[in-house]
């Protein structure tokens, strides 16, 4: 931003200290079945060509934690 306002440099500010204090915060996993772990995967897509009526984009992705699909995410961008 070649103008940034006052506003925008207090709303950086907060974002900073949030990113500070949560730096040690994550995610984590630990998942043993039957003495094997579990790996995290997450694949995504996108795809316009298919949809030659509409000429929009399609994308999505989806999240398996092992042989579990535990979350998904689908959407039409036009």
């Amino acid at each position: 931003m070649e103008n940034p306002l006052k506003s925008h440099l207090t709303t950086m500010k907060t974002i900073l200290r949030y990113m500070k204090s949560t730096v040690l915060h994550g995610l984590h996993l630990q998942v043993i079945v039957l003495g094997q772990p579990y790996s995290v995967q997450a694949l995504c897509d996108a795809n316009w060509a298919s949809n030659v009526d509409h000429w929009r984009w399609i994308s999505g992705f989806a999240i398996y934690l092992g042989p579990y699909h535990i979350s998904w995410w689908t959407c039409k961008i036009k």
